[in-house]
């Protein structure tokens, strides 16, 4: 209820353990924390890299922009850049490391299709785009422009 948000606020509602903060953490801390991950996500980087490399992708750098948006959701009482929000981060780099390294073999195979049509602009795709189409879009804006839907 309302009166329990007011009470929230003021860290007087019983029911307070309840709630859980919510929200992206700042681009600053998620590139701070960045760094203090990447030793221990050796083993991912490397998949990632190894899995990018094959499909004939130029090298890509994983640092604080690679997580993108990392969304926090537990208590509010948390130290900012605390054990939770570290693990936020790791598991946000994890899952983009895990799916650009799925992704990689379509992504090459895209790539060397659109070099090889050598168009002097951007192909209009419409409609709905796949997971690849939209990472397409975002790595080589010079093949391919999302004139549709798509999910960002």
């Amino acid at each position: 209820s309302s009166g329990c948000l007011e009470h929230l606020a003021k860290r007087s509602c019983s029911r307070a353990p309840l709630h859980r903060a919510m929200g992206y953490l700042d681009d600053a801390l998620v590139a701070k924390l960045t760094e203090l991950a990447l030793p221990e996500l050796q083993q991912e980087v490397k998949a990632f890299h190894d899995a990018w490399a094959a499909a004939g992708l130029p090298p890509r750098a994983v640092d604080g922009a690679f997580a993108g948006a990392v969304f926090y959701s537990g208590d509010d009482a948390v130290k900012e850049g605390g054990p939770e929000h570290l693990a936020a981060v790791k598991e946000s780099i994890v899952d983009r490391l895990r799916e650009l390294t799925r992704l990689a073999p379509e992504l090459g195979k895209m790539r060397r299709e659109y070099e090889a049509k050598g168009a002097k602009e951007p192909e209009v795709i419409m409609g709905r785009p796949s997971p690849a189409l939209i990472e397409f879009a975002e790595l080589y804006p010079q093949y391919v422009n999302l004139g549709g839907c798509a999910r960002r």
